[in-house]
C-alpha cells in the first residue's frame, strides 16, 4: 500500500518509529496536568491561523495608499471566501491575545516562572510585547482598514473592522498616515520584521520547554526544586503519564474550543447564516 511506503520511506530516512516514541507515547508529563497547562498550545495554533488567513490576504492585498482601500475592498466583496479569511484575522489576532494573555496569568500564578525556567518566562514575554506592538491601534488603521478614501486625509475609515466609526486625528497624523511610504514601513515590520522576531522567540520557548521539562508542581516548588541550583538537571516525569493521548487529548479540545469561539464571531457567524 501507499500509505506503508510513505512510512518506510520516512522510517529508514529519520527513524519514524523512535521519534514518535521519543516524542509522542514515552514523552512523560506531570500527572498533576490540567486544561491550563493547554492554553500554550491554544496560542501556538493561533499563530498559525494568523499566519495562514495573512498569507492569502497577502496576495490579494496592496500596500499602496491609491490602492489598499479598494484591494479590502475586493477581498471583502469579489475575491472568494475572502471576506471568511479576513475575518478569521480579525477575530484570531484578538482572541491570540487572550490565550496568550492568560497563559501568562496561569504561569504566573502557579510559580512556573521561577528557577530554572527564567529564560522560557522572558521568552514569553517578549512574545507578547511583539504580538500586541502587531496589533496597536495605529498599525491596525494603517493596514487593516484599507487607510484612505481618495484625497480626503481628514477621515480614516475602519471598514469591516469597527463597522463605518469615523476616527478624527491630528492633523500631522493624518498626513503621516496618508503618506504612502509610511503605510509601506508599517507593512514591512507588520509582515516581514516582527512576525519573523515572533517566530524566533516561538521556536526557542518550545525548545527550552523540552529541554528543561514541564513542572510538576502547579502551585509551589517542590523539595528538589528548592535545592541549590547547581548543575543543570533535566526535569522528568518517570510515574507521569504519557503525552499521547494523555496530553494531547486535552490540547485538541481546547484548540477545537478555539476554532468554535473564533468562529461564533459576529461577523463570520453572521455572514455564515445569512450570506
Amino acid at each position: 500500500m501507499v500509505k506503508n511506503k510513505i512510512r518506510d520511506w520516512l522510517e529508514v530516512r529519520i527513524g519514524l518509529d523512535e521519534l514518535v516514541k521519543t516524542q509522542l507515547t514515552e514523552y512523560r508529563v506531570p500527572k498533576q496536568i490540567n486544561v491550563f497547562n493547554t492554553l500554550g498550545s491554544v496560542a501556538l495554533a493561533g499563530y498559525l491561523i494568523q499566519v495562514i488567513s495573512g498569507i492569502f490576504l497577502l496576495i490579494y492585498y496592496i500596500p499602496h495608499s491609491d490602492h489598499a482601500f479598494r484591494s479590502v475592498q475586493d477581498i471583502m466583496t469579489n475575491v472568494p471566501y475572502g471576506w471568511l479569511f479576513r475575518q478569521i484575522h480579525v477575530a484570531g489576532s484578538n482572541l491570540m491575545i487572550t490565550a496568550v494573555t492568560l497563559h501568562m496569568i496561569t504561569i504566573f500564578l502557579m510559580g512556573n516562572y521561577k528557577r530554572p525556567r527564567e529564560l522560557t518566562w522572558i521568552g514569553g514575554s517578549l512574545m507578547l510585547v511583539i504580538y500586541v506592538s502587531l496589533r496597536t491601534e495605529r498599525l491596525s488603521i494603517a493596514l487593516d482598514t484599507a487607510q484612505l478614501l481618495g484625497n480626503d486625509c481628514c477621515d480614516i475609515f475602519a471598514h469591516g473592522i469597527s463597522g463605518n466609526r469615523r476616527f478624527h486625528y491630528p492633523a500631522p497624523a493624518r498626513w503621516r498616515l496618508c503618506d504612502w511610504i509610511t503605510l509601506s514601513r508599517f507593512f514591512a515590520v507588520h509582515v516581514s520584521i516582527l512576525p519573523p522576531l515572533f517566530l524566533i522567540l516561538m521556536i526557542a520557548h518550545i525548545a527550552l520547554i523540552r529541554r528543561i521539562g514541564l513542572s510538576a508542581t502547579p502551585f509551589g516548588k517542590s523539595d528538589e526544586e528548592k535545592r541549590p541550583l547547581t548543575e543543570f538537571r533535566k526535569k522528568t516525569h518517570p510515574e507521569g503519564q504519557p503525552y499521547y493521548p494523555y496530553l494531547f487529548q486535552k490540547q485538541a479540545l481546547m484548540v477545537i474550543g478555539y476554532f468554535i469561539v473564533m468562529f461564533c464571531d459576529n461577523h463570520i457567524c453572521t455572514e455564515v447564516l445569512f450570506p
